[in-house]
């Protein structure tokens, strides 16, 4: 994962079509806005947070809805 995602280097020295996939990483988004704070010293767009933010409350829903659903199951198991 260290590697798929551009920590140690920035994207555009990528083939445009590795630019593309990485658009599918949700870890780039985070990264690519701190680099844009750190590197460049520009503001990220809102954007740039709003897709991992979308995933991860997505999952934390997700996982809060099966702990509920399956609450009294584990509880005999345990």
């Amino acid at each position: 994962g260290f590697w798929l995602t551009p920590i140690v280097y920035v994207v555009d020295i990528l083939p445009i079509w590795a630019q593309f996939w990485m658009q599918f990483n949700p870890f780039f988004w985070v990264v690519s806005g701190f680099q844009q704070a750190l590197a460049y010293g520009e503001v990220p767009a809102l954007a740039t947070w709003l897709v991992p933010l979308g995933v991860g409350s997505g999952l934390l829903v997700m996982a809060l809805w099966l702990l509920v659903r399956s609450e009294a199951a584990l509880r005999d198991r345990l």
